[in-house]
């Protein structure tokens, strides 16, 4: 029997290593782009923190014990559901700017999230012409104060879709309805502040 050489075993390796770090870097690029698939009403993609609330939390309320709500916070930072600001305009269409937990000097805070289309405070036009709310969303948005939208997939395709629904009924309470975007259904709810972290001006 031939025993291969050694060096052509050690020869190899290099090569499974290039093939495997090819292949976990494309893994990446796909999640990323599914990410931004399933972005409904034209928003991005959300990107988790992976880190703890901590002393940042602001908000806390009476509902909850600080234990709790600490609980609540690190899930929110972890796996957060798409948030929106919205205002009804007229002919089916929105207007609306995207919100996220970002953190700043080593501390977090909500900010607006600029993107393509958005004028210089953030906001931009959306048709939901076919979207479906249900209930209707201007029957559900308050003519006082500010409206913000929190979507998350009424259907889990994969641990995340999971974790946001944890997190958007633990910091938002349970949905008010349901939308459809891109061929996917979403529950939804109307919140009037964001919860554990200021706002950034």
């Amino acid at each position: 029997m031939t025993i291969p050489p050694i060096q052509e075993a050690s020869a190899a390796r290099p090569m499974r290593l290039l093939w495997l770090t090819a292949t976990l870097a494309l893994g990446g690029c796909l999640a990323a782009a599914a990410a931004a698939t399933y972005a409904p009403l034209g928003l991005s993609a959300v990107k988790a923190l992976g880190a703890s609330a901590g002393s940042n939390m602001t908000g806390k309320g009476d509902d909850f014990d600080e234990p709790e709500q600490a609980a609540r916070c690190d899930q929110l930072v972890q796996s957060p559901p798409y948030v929106a600001e919205v205002r009804a305009d007229r002919d089916g269409t929105i207007v609306l700017r995207q919100w996220a937990i970002e953190t700043s000097e080593s501390e977090q805070h909500w900010g607006v999230v600029a993107g393509k289309g958005t004028d210089g405070a953030g906001w931009r036009s959306e048709s939901i012409a076919g979207a479906n709310f249900d209930p209707p969303l201007a029957k559900m948005l308050s003519a006082r104060g500010r409206n913000y939208l929190i979507s998350v997939p009424a259907e889990t395709l994969n641990i995340g879709d999971s974790d946001r629904q944890i997190s958007a009924v633990g910091a938002f309470g349970a949905s008010a309805g349901s939308y459809q975007w891109n061929g996917r259904r979403y529950r939804y709810t109307i919140a009037k502040s964001l919860p554990c972290f200021a706002i950034r001006s």
